[in-house]
């Protein structure tokens, strides 16, 4: 079966690396699977730059900006990540002349793929859904806001009070060129799976829930005492609480939260614990620890010894679907700790691989630091238990051969959708 995946980048931001991670899955297992992006960083022969002119490029290059909502128009437009959707590169003719069975999407924003393009790539399509923007109106993350239940409009993100707004301009144009496509989505979590089914524009689709999968070769425990070594965190007196912070400005990725958490160690009197901190490149506020800085890694053997050097890994985020970082330390056997919000339950279980913290309850998140780290024994179950969660759940070999059954069912099943008038 010949399989397309359309991603805008190969390996650059969360969804990316699930993708590929996913593609090259399906090509060890045999399937003929390829990869479309606009930028390319390997030399994978079955990853492919989409062919583009000169002046296609140009025209992108001066173009993809207005895939942002205007802050002209909407000057309280928050800055959080949004596209419009009007916006494509030439996917939808690359992908006719392909001539795949199936045309598997991924993260399609930024000028990648326009809504209207989407409604034009020969079918079946399965869509895995690395965030809410198939379901809304332009926003990545909703924030907690349930327009996307109807139809959008007085937006919170955009600042706006009218119902007729980019959002709901946006959703309009989804629904009228999506109707009736032969769409299969995929959650990769179960929240996110929850959120599609109660949306106005994919409830009536056909929805799985297909999680995310790791190369458990590559992300494996490694000594901690050696991979400390290796990345200068050689002070094995510390306890070493690690934190990917790639934005610390995102205010849905709860970095305040984790201020607060760790003040409140220091009442809990544990002057043996350290922050280490990657790629961030610019030094962080005082966080009431010292914080060691390891910038920005993108080699994969190299993430594995750094979650194996630490402790603990926290995901503060307030809103999330089934971020790589929880997954990837909990290959290497690192409990985690998180707000019970969006996918994290579906890998961390509460007391048993990791812990759950009330849902933006700074304290509570700073209880479970704590509770993880401060009993040797303890530690080591949780450790063990979190590296057997991912091989049981989490292998991408499992999930290549669950995403196979998928496409083998939809092309066996291949036609319209009704959808609700």
């Amino acid at each position: 079966m010949k399989v397309l995946h359309l991603n805008i980048h190969e390996q650059n931001g969360g969804a990316s690396r699930a993708a590929h991670r996913l593609y090259q899955g399906q090509r060890a297992a045999g399937l003929d699977a390829q990869m479309v992006v606009l930028r390319k960083t390997s030399r994978d022969p079955n990853v492919i730059t989409l062919p583009m002119s000169r002046l296609q490029q140009t025209i992108r290059r001066r173009t993809v900006r207005f895939e942002r909502p205007s802050l002209s128009r909407y000057p309280n437009y928050q800055g959080t990540p949004w596209s419009v959707g009007w916006l494509s590169a030439p996917v939808a003719k690359f992908a006719l002349r392909e001539q795949p069975e199936i045309v598997h999407l991924h993260w399609v924003g930024d000028g990648y793929l326009s809504v209207e393009s989407i409604a034009q790539l020969p079918g079946p399509i399965v869509w895995t859904m690395h965030d809410m923007w198939p379901l809304t109106g332009g926003c990545h993350y909703t924030g907690g806001c349930d327009r996307f239940h109807q139809m959008c409009g007085a937006c919170p993100q955009l600042g706006s009070s009218t119902l007729r707004d980019l959002s709901r301009w946006t959703m309009t144009q989804k629904r009228r060129y999506w109707f009736g496509l032969d769409l299969t989505l995929v959650a990769p979590s179960h929240w996110l799976a929850e959120s599609a089914r109660a949306s106005l524009l994919m409830g009536a689709f056909r929805i799985e829930v297909i999680p995310n999968g790791i190369d458990l070769k590559v992300y494996r425990p490694f000594d901690q005492g050696f991979a400390r070594e290796v990345l200068n965190l050689a002070d094995s007196s510390k306890k070493l609480i690690l934190f990917g912070a790639y934005r610390v400005d995102d205010e849905r990725k709860g970095f305040h939260h984790l201020q607060a958490a760790l003040a409140s160690l220091s009442e809990l009197d544990r002057s043996d614990v350290a922050l280490v901190v990657f790629g961030e490149s610019h030094p962080l506020p005082p966080m009431g620890v010292p914080v060691h800085y390891v910038g920005t890694l993108q080699d994969d053997r190299l993430l594995a010894l750094l979650y194996s050097a630490v402790d603990v890994f926290v995901a503060p985020s307030l809103q999330d679907n089934l971020p790589n970082t929880v997954m990837e330390a909990m290959a290497c056997g690192v409990p985690c700790v998180a707000f019970d919000v969006g996918g994290m339950p579906d890998m961390i279980t509460h007391q048993s691989n990791g812990y759950l913290a009330r849902a933006f309850d700074p304290l509570d998140l700073g209880r479970g630091i704590n509770w993880v780290i401060e009993d040797a024994e303890r530690w080591a179950g949780l450790s063990a238990q979190a590296r057997q969660d991912t091989i049981d759940r989490f292998d991408v070999r499992q999930i290549a051969q669950r995403y196979a059954d998928l496409y083998a069912d939809v092309r066996q099943s291949q036609g319209k959708i009704d959808r609700r008038s």
